[in-house]
């Protein structure tokens, strides 16, 4: 789910771009979370905090 998500502000952003409309904050912002997110779980082997 979260990868159609990341797909579809991803495409909406391009498109705002080569339209030269403005992108709302909002969405660069949730884009840059959901990005960070999936780059966080690959950085971890076994995908999760075991000693804490």
């Amino acid at each position: 789910m979260g990868s159609l998500l990341l797909v579809a502000l991803a495409v909406t952003v391009i498109v705002a771009m080569f339209r030269g409309a403005e992108v709302m904050q909002i969405v660069s912002s949730a884009f840059l979370v959901i990005l960070g997110y999936f780059f966080g779980q690959a950085g971890k082997p076994g995908g999760g905090d075991k000693g804490a």
